[in-house]
């Protein structure tokens, strides 16, 4: 089918135009101005256009392909980014998907198109939780403007779903990591501190989160793109805690580093135990993340050294 991935030139956006190239499918590829170049492994495949998801007119003619299905990643992605602006964050966060949605209504109102949308909110949007797995079914309450701008993301889908009747899937992807992985992220960060010699490194180590590798995460909106259930919202993560003080040991040992990991003084914006639910997607799709978190660390350290 013919697939366009908004926020495709992002670290999950490249891994999964190479997971649907490799699956037979037809891509093209969304470009914004603050893209500064296209992977050249997409030169003779991927067919690329522009987009800015704060112009109506853009967001048109993107979805003017007239695509079989839309996978709509692209988003202000950082909490840190998105707390610097959070005008900014809503207007791409939430009105650009309402934007896109809206663009598929017109699509099928004039073409007799019908693209099944995927919208990736966040793992965000949940927010504080009591410890225990987050299921779908829980009612959202995020803690930073990232997830807030997400939660409206959804709302968005769903208005099109209920009043517009799209073929729309909301995904709640969590955590990611592996080879790509920006250098601003904290475990990049890690290597960096660790590879410099420095004994004490900013991060605290009671933080549990569910990392999973991008491969996998690429590989889950796969099975949703042909398996899942337009309507439904997916947890799309590996089902798997782990704190940051034992991802910190992992780096440290591999890297033959001996240092410690102290909290930073700086207050947190996002939830200390974010661990999901990820029996639905399993359920509805047979999905399920198949590498093991050792495996991510080491190609992400060998990645990061080359």
């Amino acid at each position: 089918m013919k697939v366009l991935v908004t926020g495709a030139h992002g670290f999950i956006g490249k891994r999964l135009v190479r997971t649907l190239l490799e699956a037979n499918h037809e891509l093209v590829a969304t470009r914004s101005t603050a893209d500064t170049e296209t992977p050249a492994d997409w030169a003779e495949e991927v067919r690329v256009v522009s987009l800015e998801l704060c112009s109506a007119e853009s967001v048109r003619k993107a979805v003017a392909v007239e695509p079989d299905a839309i996978i709509h990643l692209g988003a202000m992605s950082y909490s840190r980014e998105a707390n610097k602006d959070p005008g900014l964050a809503w207007n791409v966060n939430a009105a650009g998907t309402a934007r896109l949605l809206a663009a598929v209504k017109d699509l099928r109102e004039e073409k007799g198109a019908d693209p099944l949308v995927i919208v990736a909110s966040s793992a965000e949007v949940y927010g504080q939780g009591d410890g225990r797995p987050r299921a779908e079914s829980e009612t959202p309450r995020p803690l930073n403007v990232y997830g807030a701008t997400k939660l409206g993301s959804e709302i968005a889908a769903a208005q099109a779903r209920d009043e517009w009747q799209l073929r729309v899937i909301v995904a709640r992807p969590f955590p990611a990591t592996g080879p790509g992985y920006q250098a601003n992220r904290i475990l990049n960060k890690w290597i960096y501190d660790l590879s410099a010699g420095q004994e004490t490194v900013e991060g605290d180590p009671a933080v549990v989160r569910d990392f999973m590798d991008v491969r996998d995460v690429a590989g889950g909106y796969l099975a949703l793109l042909t398996q899942g259930h337009p309507g439904e919202t997916y947890n799309l993560a590996a089902g798997r805690a782990v704190t940051f003080g034992e991802l910190f040991r992992m780096l440290a040992a591999k890297l033959g580093k001996d240092a410690r990991l102290v909290p930073s003084t700086s207050p947190r914006r996002d939830a200390r135990h974010l661990v999901a639910d990820a029996s639905k997607i399993r359920r509805h799709t047979g999905w399920h993340a198949t590498i093991a978190l050792e495996k991510t660390i080491s190609d992400l350290i060998d990645a990061q050294a080359h």
